[in-house]
């Protein structure tokens, strides 16, 4: 997926194939890692500043929209 991430005062923006999802700002760096993985991790492994109930909303969010697809592969 080809994205660009823009951050306002206190929200952190995915643009993607026309479409925009929004964040707080503390989530830029798990935001930008999620959208540029470029293979399977978990939410656990994100960095930066959310704590384990919002790196799952994070994921759930970007599942929802499409950047991210769920594998159970292995599981």
């Amino acid at each position: 997926v080809i994205f660009d991430v823009s951050e306002s005062e206190d929200r952190v923006t995915l643009e993607f194939e026309g479409r925009r999802v929004s964040f707080p700002a503390h989530a830029r760096e798990a935001l930008e890692a999620a959208a540029a993985a470029d293979g399977r991790f978990t939410a656990a492994e994100l960095p930066g500043r959310l704590d384990a109930d919002g790196r799952i909303v994070l994921v759930r969010a970007l599942v929802r929209e499409g950047v991210l697809q769920i594998s159970l592969d292995d599981w």
